[in-house]
């Protein structure tokens, strides 16, 4: 049986999170912010290639939902970060 859409998106953006891990432990550099920005970067570009052009399912929807949550968090990250080189 084939999966459905919305079990290839859960499946890609799991195996893109392994990976991420996978590579932070060969690096030896486990930083969360690194890996919150690139599961980010994953979530958007899965979001992007899983959508249809003219429908949008509700697994589609709430992607998109979760993205734009996640673009605001990486972006109170950034400002943080800039805060931070700013005090110094």
């Amino acid at each position: 049986m084939p999966l459905a859409r919305k079990e290839k998106t859960a499946i890609a953006l799991a195996v893109w999170m392994q990976l991420v891990i996978l590579f932070m432990i060969l690096a030896a550099h486990a930083n969360l912010e690194i890996f919150f920005a690139l599961v980010l970067v994953g979530i958007l570009v899965i979001a992007e290639l899983s959508g249809t052009s003219f429908v949008q399912t509700r697994h589609q929807r709430y992607t998109r939902y979760i993205a734009g949550a996640g673009t605001i968090l990486f972006g109170m990250i950034v400002a943080g970060k800039i805060m931070e080189i700013l005090a110094a």
